[in-house]
């Protein structure tokens, strides 16, 4: 597996776990239970500031097939 499916897997889980951690605050408040509910919200924003969205990498290549590396010394 890549970097850049990692990458992804990470911010799909970042992002799952936010909207359960929504859904169960807005349960909480929903209760009256007010301070479990900001507890949550702490979390989720705790994991707002861990997530990055992955980004692609464009790829340089320094030597093209005209212009090889050379593999021989050269006097």
């Amino acid at each position: 597996m890549t970097s850049e499916r990692f990458e992804l897997i990470a911010y799909l889980a970042t992002l799952g776990a936010i909207v359960v951690l929504v859904a169960i605050a807005a349960v909480l408040a929903g209760f009256g239970k007010y301070s479990e509910a900001i507890g949550v919200s702490a979390a989720v924003t705790g994991l707002i500031g861990v997530i990055k969205i992955p980004t692609r990498r464009n790829v340089t290549v320094d030597n093209p097939p005209s212009q090889p590396v050379p593999t021989e010394q050269q006097p």
